[in-house]
């Protein structure tokens, strides 16, 4: 192929949305519309009272899963499960939870199966996938064959067989992937091979360490940049070379210093620029060459200066327009799909295929896919029967011929008078349909073949029979397959929780299990199906956490558990009816972490009950009231995790509690007050949580704690430095578990570092070092220890190393002081020991502050009874 095909994505939109943290759904449904704006109108009219920000984005749900925070933490390198099954790149993961050797995952996808990566090799006679080949992470926009039964393969890519390649990579001929790696800077959208040099078009300024502006040329011996360099002023879509000329096409206007709207020949030899000038009007995306006619294909609509529809003919001599014109048109000419172009060319025995958006062509109909006479531009009678039934003709992107045998990739119902789908394949005789049906789950816009194989690459991450899980699955861990557990909700899934053989669902849906149920439902882990538990909430619900005795959700309703409740309830796990619980937050809750006597929340509201509280507040676990604890944030908290003393925040904000910090913060559980512990990020912090010692962070950003990380991060708990740990994803991570050893992340990407995802990988975690020393090891005081858990009374001991005056203080995690077992008073330097009666205490956690002679240290007792 001489350049890489031009598309545009069906779910484009939700792209843009998905990578870069777009805002979240908030709606129940068209009712609720009006509903919507007015709360979009309200937060913005809030926001514009909040100090000037350095950045903003819009909410997140949080989905909090906690283990124990062991020590100080020694980063290593991480791998990525490549057996994890995966799901359809145009959905997202929002939730994950594991439980035992299952994985659950929620969100809005459709269909989950085994992951193929973006590029794979087929047999091209038979159809089927080669048994073995180098997985891409990422995407494929071009490849061509290297003459000796490998490809070179160019797009937007991190890895290729598990080592890191980026955009640029050779695959040789036995599957292996060449050492050889330029390493551009940016896509790589079209190639051409002549003898030793491989030219490479497409969007970046680098390659091989050298400056290159979108095009160059690259030993295919060395991977080293030739002094070839005529550079130009955008992306470069398609080369051809041929007879010591390079023709290139794409969206430039300049190349080699000259004007070259869209179009140019460079000398093959010094990069320089010929006279020859045809100048489209609007972008080329391809070429093909038969003797002394150059074939150009794109979206124009002239050709130096005289109306030429997309598809046009020019002297390689002169570079004049050639009087050869096919009248190439679609009607009516939709713009919402990029409007008509032609997208693919090939010569083949005299004849010109031609692939792109168009109903009618050289005289005849024809959806998407012809075959033109070249002496006359006139269609022959070839008709592949393309058709489209909504909601134009249809399209398509690439194309590759292997004998009588021409493959395509596009989007259409039909093709050959058999179904199709993505791509297929068709006689270039009889336009009869052929058998290869690959059935992608996503795009396919890249072709090529070469002694009887077929490559092909694209935007898809799997390949043949896909398993329908719509919003809702569970994989196991063991073996990363998808199980037979299928509760198939009818609308996004956002929150997990799993506890005691039942899986917690909090989303927007109304049927689930194959039960009616409003937004909040318990499925059976064993069958799928929904329980009798029924809180029948009447509006989303995007948070949850199980507690003991309760559920507690968060979101956006008004009603839950048969109790008017807004944004915020708790939930009786055995009758699903809300308690007497009532906190009543102005808006939407996005994040709960119930911690003994105290439930932390975030969100979007600015009052909790009668009190102020600006997007994040811990509210009383009995009462309902907002506590004293108070960090007012200035925009959105999408994450809350809580561990010993620390409450960890993130979000869309950059000031809380007074301080300046960029979307992820540590906060006192006791005051609220931010600690020292700074790790600001560059975009919004959707998900923080702590696991074996390391705090991960997960959102929208590229950097965080001052070093470039790529959606995800692990960070040490004490100081905020940001680890070695670097995974490395390619879109925004939504969600974040931990269990049986491993990190869980889900979201919106195509690959972790160089493995390809499907929106959800098993990651290795970072490792945390040997627990610290007690925190009381400097200073004063030598050691700070109590029996815990404890049901009636707890055994405190500490050690001073001299004699001082010393207090000891307990509090809950409200930071309300509950008992002073010791009041201030001299104590010798020794062991100590102090017993505390908590018989008459509600279980839960606690925090004991020893303070002697101006140093104070604190250890954590848990209440059981």
């Amino acid at each position: 192929m001489a350049g890489g095909a031009e598309f545009v994505p069906s779910h484009e939109g939700s792209v843009v949305e998905k990578l870069w943290g777009g805002s979240r759904l908030r709606g129940r449904g068209s009712a609720l519309a009006d509903r919507r704006g007015l709360v979009a109108t309200r937060q913005a009219a809030a926001r514009e009272r909040q100090p000037a920000s350095r950045w903003r984005f819009a909410p997140a749900v949080g989905l909090v899963v906690l283990t124990s925070l062991l020590g100080l933490v020694a980063s290593h390198a991480q791998t990525i499960d490549p057996n994890l099954w995966g799901a359809d790149p145009d959905g997202t993961v929002l939730a994950i939870a594991r439980s035992g050797n299952t994985i659950y995952m929620g969100g809005t996808f459709t269909h989950v199966a085994p992951l193929s990566g973006a590029g794979v090799p087929f047999s091209a006679a038979t159809g089927q996938p080669l048994a073995t080949y180098p997985k891409v992470a990422g995407y494929v926009w071009c490849v061509i064959p290297d003459g000796a039964g490998g490809w070179f393969i160019g797009g937007r890519f991190g890895g290729v067989g598990g080592l890191p390649r980026r955009n640029l990579a050779h695959i040789l001929g036995n599957g292996r992937v060449a050492s050889w790696a330029p390493d551009p800077d940016g896509d790589i959208q079209a190639l051409a091979l002549c003898g030793d040099k491989l030219y490479v078009g497409g969007g970046f300024t680098a390659i091989a360490g050298e400056r290159r502006d979108n095009i160059a040329a690259v030993s295919v011996r060395t991977g080293t940049a030739t002094s070839w360099n005529p550079g130009t002023d955008y992306i470069v879509k398609a080369i051809l070379v041929s007879d010591g000329s390079v023709y290139i096409g794409g969206y430039f206007l300049h190349a080699g210093g000259q004007q070259r709207y869209r179009l140019a020949e460079l000398d093959a030899v010094t990069g320089q620029v010929t006279d020859w000038n045809p100048s489209p009007d609007e972008r080329v995306l391809s070429l093909a060459i038969a003797g002394d006619t150059l074939f150009v294909g794109g979206y124009f609509r002239n050709v130096a200066g005289t109306p030429r529809d997309y598809l046009a003919a020019v002297s390689r001599t002169t570079g004049a327009l050639l009087s050869w014109d096919p009248a190439v048109s679609r009607n009516p000419i939709f713009l919402y799909d990029g409007g008509p172009r032609i997208t693919a060319l090939i010569v083949d025995q005299g004849t010109l295929f031609v692939a792109g958006f168009f109903d009618r062509i050289g005289g005849a109909v024809r959806e998407g896919l012809a075959a033109l006479s070249i002496p006359t531009a006139t269609a022959t009678p070839w008709d592949p029967h393309a058709v489209r039934e909504f909601p134009t003709s249809a399209i398509f992107f690439s194309m590759a011929i292997e004998g009588t045998s021409l493959f395509v990739s596009g989007s259409f119902d039909s093709l050959g008078g058999l179904p199709g789908d993505l791509a297929g394949a068709v006689d270039t005789r009889t336009g009869t349909s052929l058998a290869w049906r690959p059935d992608p789950n996503q795009g396919i816009v890249a072709l090529a073949t070469q002694n009887g194989t077929l490559y092909a690459g694209g935007w898809f991450t799997s390949l043949g029979p896909r398993v329908h899980r719509r919003g809702l699955a569970a994989l196991d861990a063991r073996t990363g397959a998808m199980t037979d557990w299928n509760p198939s909700p009818n609308g996004m899934v956002q929150a997990l929780g799993v506890r005691d053989g039942k899986v917690y669902v909090g989303g927007a849906f109304s049927n689930i299990g194959g039960q009616a149920r409003a937004n909040v439902a318990a499925i059976d882990s064993a069958t799928g199906l929904a329980t009798e538990w029924n809180p029948s909430c009447n509006g989303p619900a995007w948070s949850l956490a199980v507690a003991d005795s309760a559920v507690y959700v968060g979101g956006w309703f008004d009603d839950v558990g048969g109790q008017p409740r807004r944004n915020l309830a708790a939930l009786d796990r055995i009758s699903g009816m809300a308690t007497a619980w009532k906190p009543d937050p102005n808006d939407i809750v996005t994040t709960i972490a119930p911690r003994g006597t105290v439930v932390f929340v975030g969100g979007s509201f600015s009052n909790i009950g009668n009190a102020r509280r600006l997007y994040v507040a811990a509210v009383d676990a009995i009462s309902g009231d907002a506590t004293s604890w108070m960090s007012d944030a200035d925009a959105d908290v999408d994450c809350v995790a809580v561990h010993d003393t620390t409450v960890y925040v993130s979000g869309y904000f950059n000031y809380i509690g007074g301080a300046a910090r960029d979307g992820v913060a540590a906060v006192s559980a006791l005051s609220g007050t931010p600690t020292a512990w700074i790790a600001n990020a560059s975009r919004e912090v959707k998900q923080v949580i702590v696991s074996d010692g390391v705090v991960y962070a997960a959102g929208a950003f590229s950097s965080i704690g001052g070093k470039p990380r790529d959606f995800i991060a692990a960070l040490d708990p004490v100081t905020g430095e940001v680890l070695d740990w670097n995974p490395g994803a390619d879109g925004v991570v939504w969600a974040l578990g931990a269990g049986g050893g491993r990190i869980y992340a889900g979201g919106a990407f195509q690959r972790i570092g160089v493995v390809p995802c499907g929106l959800i990988a098993s990651i290795s975690p970072a490792r945390g070092s040997s627990p610290p020393g007690n925190p009381g090891s400097g200073g004063i005081i030598a050691s700070l220890g109590a029996t815990s858990p404890v049901t009636t009374a707890a055994v405190i001991r500490f050690t001073l190393r001299e004699a001082a005056m010393t207090e000891l203080d307990v509090f809950d995690l409200a930071g309300r002081k509950v008992g002073r077992p010791l009041a201030r008073q001299p104590q010798d330097a020794g062991p100590h020991e102090v017993t505390l009666s908590t018989k008459e205490w509600p279980a839960g956690c606690y925090l004991l502050r020893l303070a002697a002679g101006g140093v104070t240290h604190m250890r954590k007792i848990i209440i059981v009874h």
